[in-house]
C-alpha cells in the first residue's frame, strides 16, 4: 500500500450560536448547539495539525493477590484537543480565530488602524475596515464556543475520515513574527466530542475554500515593535493569549466519558521580543522601575517597570478596494496606552563572539481599572465579523 500523505487534510472552525439578541447573547446560547451548516465553517491552510480526538485509558492500581501485571483497564475520558499552526492570511478568515480567542469584536468602516488609534473619524479611508478584537466588556472571562472539523485524507474518497468536535474553546493563540519570515499563528484548542452522529465519519461531504493566499503578513515588509512609542529593532516578537480553562478531569461526571464544559478560570497575555541593542535604556529600566535614557546611572529597585506596547505586522499585498499601493493588510496588537498596564522584565544579556548584542524581554499585560487591557486590530476589506 502506498504511503498516505497529508496534502488534502483539513481543519475547519465555526463559532456556535443560538437565538437572537446581541452577538454575546447569541454566543452564550450556543453551548451544546454544534454547527452543522457547511457554509458556516472557515478552513485554513496549515503548517502543522495535531488537534484531534483523545481517549484516555488507565490501568488498575497494584493489588495484593499474586499478580504482577495490572488486573484490568478502564476509560477515564474522551475529548478533542491539540495544536494547529498556520500562516494567517489577513483578508478575512483569521478574524474568526481572533474572535474565538478574544471574545468580542467591533468594526469601524472606512478607516485604517492608524487613524482609529489616532482618534480620526470613520470615512478617512473608504473601503478599508478596521476590526477591533477585545475581551468582552461585560464578561472578560468569556470565550466563544466552537465546532471543529478535521479531515484525515485518503486517496480513496470512501476512506477519508472526518472528525467533529463541539463546545470547543481556544486555549492559547500565539502570533509571532521574525525577520525574513512570514508571520505565523499557533493555536491550542480543546473541545468535547461531537454529541450527535458521528464523531468519526467516513467520506464526509466537506468542501474547503481559503482566503487569497498572497495576503499574509511578512515581518520585514512593514511593521514595528514599540515601547512607550519608542521604536525598537527586533529580530523576533510574539504575542500570546492564554485562556486558562478547567482541565477535562475536573469536568467529568458519573455516567459519561465526556467532560461537561471547559469554563474559563483566568486569562494571561504575554509579549516577548528579541531586541538588537542600540543602548541599554530599556534593560536598565526593567531593573530601576523607571524609564531610563540609556545614559543615566541607576540602581535596582522593587518597582516593576510598566510601559505600553505596540506590535504591528503588515502584508506584502495591498487592499485592492482601497487603491493600488495605498494600504496593506495589517494586524496590530496594542496595550492600554492610557494606563501603562504592561509589566516588563529582561533576561540577563548574553555576550557571544561574532554576534550582535541582543536583549530578550518578556512583558505581562495586566488588568486595567477601566477600558480594554489590550486590543488586537486587523484592517482589511471584510465588512464585519458578526454572527
Amino acid at each position: 500500500m502506498a504511503l498516505l500523505m497529508p496534502n488534502n487534510a483539513l481543519f475547519g472552525l465555526a463559532i456556535q450560536k443560538s437565538g437572537a439578541g446581541s452577538q454575546y447573547t447569541k454566543m452564550v446560547a450556543g453551548f451544546e448547539v454544534p454547527v452543522t451548516n457547511d457554509n458556516s465553517f472557515f478552513y485554513y491552510p496549515m503548517t502543522d495539525l495535531s488537534a484531534g480526538a483523545v481517549k484516555l485509558q488507565d490501568v488498575l492500581p497494584p493489588e495484593i493477590g499474586g499478580r504482577a501485571l495490572p488486573s484490568g483497564a478502564y476509560v477515564s475520558g474522551a475529548w478533542w484537543e491539540g495544536g494547529v499552526s498556520l500562516i494567517p492570511r489577513l483578508d478575512n478568515r483569521f478574524g474568526w480565530i481572533l474572535l474565538a480567542a478574544m471574545g468580542e469584536v467591533s468594526t469601524i468602516s472606512d478607516v485604517t488602524i492608524a487613524n482609529v488609534i489616532a482618534g480620526l473619524p470613520a470615512g478617512t479611508t473608504p473601503n478599508c475596515y478596521t476590526h477591533v478584537f477585545t475581551f468582552d466588556a461585560s464578561d472578560q472571562y468569556w470565550v466563544p464556543y466552537c465546532t471543529f472539523r478535521r479531515l484525515l485524507p485518503h486517496p480513496t474518497a470512501a476512506n477519508e475520515l472526518g472528525e467533529v468536535a463541539q463546545d470547543g474553546r481556544v486555549r492559547t493563540l500565539t502570533i509571532a513574527g521574525a525577520g525574513n519570515a512570514p508571520v505565523r499563528a499557533d493555536l491550542d484548542v480543546i473541545a468535547r466530542q461531537y454529541q450527535g452522529d458521528y464523531d468519526f465519519e467516513f467520506d464526509p461531504s466537506w468542501t474547503a475554500t481559503y482566503d487569497d493566499l498572497d495576503d499574509f503578513a511578512v515581518a520585514n515588509c512593514d511593521g514595528h515593535f514599540k515601547v512607550e512609542d519608542t521604536d525598537f529593532d527586533v529580530t523576533a516578537a510574539s504575542v500570546t493569549i492564554v485562556n486558562q480553562l478547567l482541565p477535562p478531569a475536573q469536568a467529568m461526571k458519573i455516567g459519561s466519558i465526556d467532560p461537561i464544559d471547559f469554563p474559563v478560570l483566568g486569562r494571561v497575555a504575554v509579549v516577548t521580543a528579541t531586541i538588537l541593542v542600540s543602548d541599554y535604556g530599556l534593560y536598565v529600566s526593567t531593573f530601576s522601575g523607571a524609564a531610563n535614557d540609556g545614559a543615566t546611572s541607576a540602581n535596582t529597585t522593587c518597582i516593576v517597570y510598566k510601559a505600553d506596547v505596540d506590535v504591528m505586522f503588515a502584508s506584502q499585498t495591498y487592499i485592492p478596494s482601497v487603491g493600488a499601493g495605498t494600504e496593506p493588510y495589517r494586524i496590530r496588537i496594542v496595550s492600554n496606552t492610557a494606563q501603562d498596564n504592561v509589566a516588563w522584565q529582561a533576561r540577563p544579556i548574553r555576550v557571544q563572539p561574532n554576534r550582535p548584542i541582543v536583549l530578550q524581554v518578556t512583558a505581562n499585560i495586566l488588568a486595567t481599572s477601566s477600558g480594554d487591557p489590550l486590543r488586537i486590530y486587523i484592517q482589511n476589506d471584510t465588512t464585519g465579523y458578526q454572527l
